[in-house]
């Protein structure tokens, strides 16, 4: 069984379907492939055959838990410092 038929099992609808509703939400495709557990390559793959991969929404408009850089810490901007991080605080 592939992947997109135990989602379409899973959740009773098409794929297109399942994957157009998480992107609706303000998931990220990131984390929409960790929801359905599919390797991400993967996911992607599938949302551009079933034409969904454009459905997803601008990182500014995400919901707030999926904005930002890895581990909720901000991605550096020109002329803008980033958060400091763990390691930062116990370098001095």
């Amino acid at each position: 069984m592939t992947h997109y038929q135990r989602i379409r099992k899973e959740f009773d609808e098409p794929f297109a379907e399942v994957i157009k509703g998480f992107a609706i939400m303000g998931y990220s495709r990131r984390a929409t492939a960790q929801i359905v557990e599919i390797p991400l390559a993967t996911f992607l793959r599938y949302a551009k055959r079933f034409g969904v991969h454009d459905k997803f929404k601008s990182q500014s408009e995400l919901r707030s838990e999926f904005r930002g850089g890895p581990l909720g810490k901000t991605w550096r901007v020109k002329n803008r410092k980033r958060k400091a991080g763990k390691f930062d605080e116990q370098m001095g």
